[in-house]
């Protein structure tokens, strides 16, 4: 009817900033239920796996396959090969890494992330506990990328709101005012009357 159509002319009639506006507050709302979602419902497994074995952690199955001895740049690595699966569904292959680099001798880990906009996978590695043997850490983060999301749509947000005309007029008013009232001071200091 009528109100369909005068919805897309109202559309097309509001300014950047408004819609600017409305994307900032979505941004706002997505982030908030990034966070709340995460910090609800995120699951953290430690422990430690062997090769072969396999850990369940929050309806994913995380196996750990094999080891491999890794040389990078400036480090040496001993890097974890695990599957992660979902029932019947393949999710992912992780590598997470364990290095040390041979300017400081410092060990440093490299974790593994599998990322969704549902949810990411997070897996590290910490210390051997024998050849085969290694301690682990397995965290579920719903809806973490939500977060990013987030502040994304808040900066888009108020890039939008920047382009509308009307701060730019407003902005070039002010500069010119600004610019008159600088002259005038000069002139006053100077001992000559103002244009």
């Amino acid at each position: 009817g009528a109100d369909g159509k005068l919805a897309p002319r109202r559309a097309r009639l509001m300014s950047s900033s408004i819609w600017g506006m409305h994307v900032a507050h979505l941004g706002v709302a997505v982030f908030v239920i990034g966070v709340t979602l995460v910090k609800s419902y995120e699951v953290a497994h430690d422990g430690a796996i062997r090769i072969g074995q396999t850990v369940q952690v929050a309806g994913y199955s995380i196996r750990f396959d094999a080891l491999r001895d890794i040389k990078g740049p400036n480090y040496e690595a001993t890097r974890g090969i695990f599957t992660v699966t979902q029932g019947d569904k393949l999710v992912a292959t992780l590598r997470p890494e364990k290095r040390v680099y041979r300017s400081s001798g410092q060990p440093m880990t490299e974790a593994a992330i599998d990322r969704s906009l549902i949810r990411d996978v997070y897996l590290s590695m910490g210390e051997a506990i024998d050849r085969d043997a290694w301690a682990i850490r397995a965290q579920i983060k719903p809806f973490v990328n939500w977060i990013w999301l987030g502040c994304l749509l808040m900066a888009a947000g108020g890039a939008m709101a920047a382009t509308d005309k009307r701060y730019r007029r407003g902005a070039r008013t002010g500069a010119l005012t600004g610019s008159g009232a600088a002259a005038g001071a000069a002139n006053a200091v100077a001992g000559r009357p103002s244009l």
